[in-house]
C-alpha cells in the first residue's frame, strides 16, 4: 500500500501535503495543592518549507499563513499519513485555552530563502482540564484563633506620682475566629460547619463568594468561598483544631 504525505490543518488553514513535519508533541501537567493533576498542556511544534509558483506567489501564501495563526481557540489535526485514520488532534472544543500559536517564526534569509520556498517553525499549545470529579476541590485551607479569658486590667495615670496598675473584673470573654477559603474546579465548593455552634455569635457569621475566572474559551472555573464564624465563651473551649482538606 502506497502511503500518501502527511497533512496539518490550523483551523481552516491547511497545509500542502508533505508541507509540514511534526517534531514533537509534549504533554505534561500541572497539579494542584494536594498534588493531584490539574490540567494538561500540550505543546506541538513542527517545521516545514512553505513553497511558491514565483516570489509574488510566496508572498501571498505567506501572507495567509501568517493570518491564520493569528487566531486562537482553533482545532489543530495532523494526519501522518494524510488520511482521516491515526490523527493527532487537539479541538477547541474540548480546550480551557486554545488551541493557539504561541510561536511562528521563518527560518534565516539564506542562499534560495525568499525566491520560491521559505522556511518555517511554529509552537501550538493547548490547555485542557483534568477529567476529575465536578465538585474537586482544587485548595482548601481554615485556620482557629482563640483569645481572652484572663483578668482585665487598666493602668491609670495620676497628675502627680506614677501611675496605678487596677483590675477592672477577674475574668474576660474568651473569643473565637474559624475562618477559611477553598477553591472548587467547577462549582462552589461546600464549607464547613462551625466548629462549636451553640457559642456561634450570628451576628460575625460572613460567607463570601468571588466571582469565578473565565477562560479562553469562555467558561467558568475555579470558583472560591471563605467563611468567617465567631464565638463567644465563659472558658477556654475544647476540640479547637481546623478542618484539614475538605
Amino acid at each position: 500500500m502506497t502511503m500518501g504525505y502527511a497533512v496539518l490543518t490550523y483551523g481552516t488553514y491547511t497545509h500542502a501535503a508533505g508541507e509540514v513535519k511534526l517534531d514533537s508533541i509534549e504533554r505534561r501537567h500541572e497539579f494542584d495543592e494536594r498534588g493531584g493533576v490539574d490540567k494538561r498542556i500540550e505543546t506541538w511544534t513542527f517545521s516545514g518549507l512553505l513553497v511558491g509558483t514565483s516570489q509574488s506567489d510566496l508572498t501571498t501564501k505567506m501572507s495567509a499563513m501568517q493570518t491564520a495563526y493569528a487566531k486562537h481557540n482553533v482545532d489543530v489535526v495532523f494526519k501522518p499519513d494524510g488520511s482521516t485514520t491515526g490523527a493527532h488532534s487537539m479541538t477547541a472544543a474540548a480546550a480551557l485555552q486554545g488551541p493557539r500559536c504561541s510561536s511562528f517564526s521563518w527560518g534565516s534569509q539564506t542562499e534560495s530563502e525568499y525566491s520560491v520556498h521559505r522556511s518555517f517553525s511554529v509552537t501550538v499549545e493547548g490547555v485542557f482540564e483534568f477529567e476529575a470529579d465536578t465538585n474537586d476541590v482544587t485548595n482548601f485551607n481554615e485556620s482557629v484563633t482563640i483569645q481572652g479569658g484572663g483578668a482585665r486590667r487598666q493602668l491609670v495615670e495620676f497628675i502627680s506620682g506614677y501611675p496605678q496598675e487596677f483590675q477592672l473584673c477577674e475574668y474576660t470573654i474568651v473569643t473565637a475566629t474559624q475562618t477559611g477559603s477553598a477553591t472548587g474546579r467547577d462549582t462552589y465548593p461546600d464549607i464547613p460547619d462551625p466548629l462549636w455552634p451553640a457559642n456561634e455569635d450570628l451576628t460575625k457569621r460572613s460567607i463570601t463568594k468571588n466571582s469565578p475566572s473565565r477562560n479562553e474559551n469562555d467558561s467558568e472555573k475555579y470558583f472560591t468561598v471563605s467563611w468567617s464564624y465567631g464565638f463567644d465563651f465563659i472558658e477556654w473551649p475544647e476540640n479547637g483544631e481546623p478542618h484539614s482538606w475538605a
